[in-house]
């Protein structure tokens, strides 16, 4: 429950209607959703170490237009959403 409540904090905070958030369905692991991505913990920056990371796939129910980037990573790559 905490993840899900820090993550839909970050897209609030992205600027995402509270609506919208709270009807998101969200997924996290430490390994990619799509091939040949790898274990999360690879990509971590030192200083995040100590924090959980993982690879999110968020189900909109709704389009979404983007880019969508979220969270204190988001400025080094991190946080960084791609459609599929």
């Amino acid at each position: 429950e905490r993840t899900r409540s820090l993550l839909a904090t970050a897209f609030r905070h992205a600027g995402f209607p509270r609506g919208l958030v709270e009807a998101a369905r969200l997924e996290w692991r430490p390994v990619g959703f799509r091939p040949g991505v790898e274990m999360v913990s690879r990509f971590r920056p030192l200083f995040r170490q100590q924090l959980p990371s993982y690879h999110v796939r968020v189900t909109w129910p709704a389009p979404v237009a983007g880019p969508v980037a979220i969270g204190a990573g988001r400025y080094r790559g991190f946080g960084v959403f791609a459609s599929e």
